[in-house]
């Protein structure tokens, strides 16, 4: 309810007008598309889904989103489907996946941290198979951020 509010406010809108709004768009949506209502409606569902916690001596070890299907499973354009922290809080590593698959188009789908909170090392990954066009799939990092190490992947296979 508070990021409606924030969005309502900041596109200057009321209550009525947004619930207006937002109806003419579901209607909309509806007319022109069903499908991408039906995949509307499960994404905003997915989005409202809490997270599985994995505790540890008070303190949360793990984050995982999970489908109803019991698969990883978030949008790589919302956030990372698994953290794990160390026991300071910092992440230790996020990865991103789409029904239990490894996958982010959009920049690198596991990173891995050092304790300080630099990247140790970060690899690029699309439906489970390393893959990068622009760059290395695999890159690590000595703790300093200099990089250390690089490969680079297409569709699975090392060049």
């Amino acid at each position: 309810m508070e990021m409606v509010i924030y969005i309502m406010k900041n596109i200057g809108l009321t209550v009525s007008e947004y619930n207006k709004n937002l109806n003419l768009l579901i209607f909309f949506i509806y007319c022109n598309n069903m499908s991408l209502l039906k995949q509307w409606k499960k994404e905003f569902v997915g989005l409202l889904k809490s997270p599985i916690l994995i505790l540890k001596n008070g303190l949360i070890l793990r984050l995982e989103y999970r489908n109803e299907h019991d698969k990883l499973h978030r949008n790589p354009e919302i956030s990372p489907a698994c953290i794990r922290y160390f026991e300071n809080g910092n992440i230790r590593y996020e990865s991103y996946w789409v029904n239990d698959m490894i996958h982010r188009l959009e920049g690198p789908a596991f990173i891995e941290y050092y304790e300080n909170g630099n990247i140790s090392y970060e690899e690029y990954w699309v439906n489970s198979k390393r893959h990068r066009l622009d760059g290395p799939a695999y890159i690590e990092y000595h703790e300093n951020g200099d990089i250390d190490y690089k490969e680079y992947y297409v569709n699975g296979k090392r060049k």
